[in-house]
């Protein structure tokens, strides 16, 4: 069941990064996806499994880096983001169980 989801956040992301590119983003400095886990964590792997295949694929003219907010149930992660509100070169990644 869980490689099921993660294969289907997988196929999401991938296929929501060129509708995203369509809409004009063309970053021009490295994206940081912030996930609410530590290294290794669940979210930590699949955002890291996302920034290899984006790199791969050649989907953003730049690289992605994971940042890494662990604590307090993602409300960390989540006051960071709020901090980055209006960067379109901050992307947050956030799952559930």
């Amino acid at each position: 069941m869980r490689m099921r989801t993660t294969a289907f956040l997988l196929s999401a992301m991938v296929g929501a990064a060129p509708a995203a590119l369509a809409q004009g983003f063309k970053p021009t400095r490295t994206v940081d996806l912030v996930v609410h886990t530590g290294p290794g964590g669940g979210s930590d792997v699949l955002a890291r499994a996302i920034a290899v295949m984006a790199e791969r694929e050649k989907l953003l003219p730049v690289r992605m880096l994971v940042i890494n907010k662990p604590g307090g149930n993602a409300a960390v992660a989540a006051a960071y983001l709020a901090e980055k509100r209006g960067d379109p070169n901050t992307v947050g990644l956030f799952t559930g169980v």
